[in-house]
């Protein structure tokens, strides 16, 4: 999927429908999306975390800012699970329970990578080059009259963390 992934988004750079050009796509990206069990499109996943690293990395435009981006999502992504799981086990628990005040120091201590990949996203990304450049690969793609996202951050599921967070605050 992440080379049929670089392929999309190269086509969708320059305004162009990814089926609409190569008819046979729908059937591959949805025989992909059966056997993996995931979205018929490429994937955060698939372009940062899985991404080979050194010599093999999978680039749109083999620059640094991108390289970096992609390094950025690979620091953040790994423990953002966890600290959104022990949030999760927060909410079943009192907050009088020996072991409340372990899980909240641990989901912190799991959602500082998170922090060190936007502060180095920050750091070695220039804004307008995503913006004016970068951004343009990650565009939807239409397949079976819906709309897949491309793998662009917005996939990270930091809204999760943010609303179990703050739905605590609430019960």
């Amino acid at each position: 999927m992440r080379e049929v992934g670089i392929i999309i988004g190269s086509l969708k750079r320059f305004d162009i429908e990814p089926v609409e050009v190569v008819p046979e796509l729908d059937y591959i990206l949805a025989e992909l999306a059966e056997t993996s069990g995931m979205p018929p499109s490429d994937t955060l996943l698939h372009y940062a975390f899985w991404n080979p690293q050194g010599s093999r990395i999978r680039t749109y435009t083999g620059t640094t800012d991108e390289k970096e981006l992609i390094e950025s999502v690979r620091m953040a992504m790994p423990t953002l699970e966890k600290s959104i799981l022990e949030l999760q086990t927060l909410q079943q628990i009192s907050p009088l329970d020996s072991n409340y005040g372990a899980i909240c120091i641990k989901a912190r201590e799991n959602f500082q990578d998170m922090i060190k990949g936007i502060l180095h996203a920050r750091n070695h990304v220039s804004p307008l080059f995503f913006a004016k450049e970068l951004r343009l690969y990650f565009d939807p793609i239409q397949l079976y009259g819906k709309i897949f996202l491309g793998p662009g951050a917005v996939e990270m599921p930091v809204f999760v963390f943010d609303h179990i967070l703050w739905s605590n605050d609430t019960q």
